[in-house]
């Protein structure tokens, strides 16, 4: 079941939860696989089952979801209520997909065990600078970095060599389509953005 857990994880967009029930023997529930056919899923061994009851039996919540309308806060003040005492919540999606204060107040009840960040909603300001020396303005951002449970990465999850091959690989191919014709693949409109 590992292999099925690395590939659900690092290949799905979706919300997945673990549940452990023995020391290296784990079971899969998840709901929102948006891009993947049920089925090999289902042969993996994934048992599909409500958010809410996600929420409720989960002993790890990660979170691999596009930020849109239906996840923006999609762990707010009501799901962290929901959730199992003291699980593990870890978010590499968007910053926006939970509500930091609701996390926080998760966080101090001990509702929320362990919290692993790789993103946060204001992370442009914090993520891609030296800040040494300066004094962070984002109370919600230092409130996090008390908390001895919570682990903070700085949006490191672009950052492989494959991601920055594509990146370049992807960036080179909209120039010269560009210059060739004047259209770009991946050209970004009003209309692709309201359409989420």
């Amino acid at each position: 079941m590992k292999c099925a857990i690395k590939l659900l994880v690092l290949s799905v967009p979706g919300v997945l939860g673990l549940r452990w029930r023995r020391y290296w023997a784990a079971s899969v529930a998840a709901c929102w696989l948006t891009t993947c056919s049920r089925i090999p899923c289902i042969e993996l061994g994934v048992e599909y089952i409500p958010l809410e009851t996600l929420y409720g039996e989960s002993d790890i919540i990660t979170l691999h979801c596009p930020l849109n309308p239906q996840t923006h806060r999609l762990i707010d003040e009501a799901a962290v209520e929901r959730m199992k005492q003291g699980v593990m919540l870890i978010n590499t999606s968007r910053g926006a997909v939970i509500d930091t204060r609701a996390v926080i107040v998760g966080l101090k009840s001990s509702k929320i065990g362990y919290l692993g960040l790789d993103v946060y909603e204001q992370e442009g300001d914090l993520f891609f600078q030296d800040l040494t020396g300066h004094v962070i303005q984002d109370d919600l951002f230092v409130r996090l970095l008390t908390f001895p449970n919570v682990l903070i990465t700085g949006h490191q999850g672009f950052f492989t060599a494959e991601a920055l091959s594509s990146i370049a690989q992807t960036t080179l191919r909209n120039i010269t389509e560009f210059e060739r014709d004047g259209s770009c693949p991946n050209e970004v409109t009003v209309e692709l953005l309201q359409s989420g």
